[in-house]
């Protein structure tokens, strides 16, 4: 088995670990990673899926829908004004790059997970569980775009 180098690996895989394994991670770090296993589980005894596969699937979701939302160019929120300076109040979200997409869906999947579980859950903060499992995904997959000051 060879490994690549950060500067052999191409696209995405340059800046951090592919994205299956990057959500599959995030999923973990909140104690949805077993999804999969749990549901096959569950559809032997049942036709209906598992309460942490429904979970998972919502929160993926939403992530998909918040992404979408975010970076589409008739997005109301860039186009409101400030009537003082006349700038949009919002800055404009970055395209979906190689570089950037992975503090992109992080940002998406921390704000869906907070629509589903709430802000804090048996005294769990998400903000700083998903920043330190996408941290650690980043610094293990050797990208370089684990820090703000790269990207």
């Amino acid at each position: 088995v060879t490994t690549q180098t950060t500067s052999q690996k191409r696209g995405i895989l340059r800046w951090g670990p592919d994205l299956q394994t990057y959500l599959d991670g995030l999923l973990s770090s909140i104690g949805l990673g077993d999804c999969e296993d749990a549901a096959k589980k569950h559809r032997h005894s049942s036709s209906s899926s598992s309460p942490m596969e429904d979970e998972s699937q919502l929160i993926l979701a939403m992530t998909l829908l918040y992404l979408d939302r975010s970076t589409s160019p008739d997005n109301a929120a860039a186009a409101q004004v400030d009537p003082h300076t006349g700038r949009p109040w919002f800055p404009p979200v970055p395209y979906l790059l190689p570089r950037t997409v992975h503090r992109t869906v992080l940002t998406a999947f921390l704000i869906a997970t907070k629509c589903v579980r709430g802000y804090v859950d048996d005294g769990i903060d998400y903000s700083t569980v998903l920043r330190e499992a996408a941290n650690s995904m980043m610094m293990g997959s050797g990208g370089g775009g684990g820090g703000s000051e790269d990207n």
